[in-house]
């Protein structure tokens, strides 16, 4: 699962110990766009990603992945064109 987001919405995620990601409603016509946090399962490496989630490629700057080890979910956040492991 992965959350995409610009400089500013990783810093505020980020800020504290423990993310958090804040509901808000995103622009555009809200009977289209819903109050709310929105993740998806699209990789970073899919093509046109910012056409499919309708976010501008600025929102593909970082991206917070999540990933179910088993027992416990691995978390990261990753600076897109670096590499990071999720642990």
């Amino acid at each position: 699962m992965f959350h995409y987001t610009n400089d500013s919405g990783y810093k505020g995620i980020s800020s504290s110990p423990e993310w958090l990601f804040r509901a808000a409603q995103p622009p555009g016509d809200p009977k289209v766009h819903l109050f709310g946090a929105y993740f998806t399962d699209l990789p970073e490496n899919e093509p046109m990603l910012a056409r499919k989630l309708r976010i501008p490629k600025e929102k593909l700057r970082y991206v917070f992945a999540f990933v179910d080890a088993g027992i416990s979910i691995g978390c990261a956040v990753i600076e897109v064109g670096t590499s990071s492991s999720l642990g």
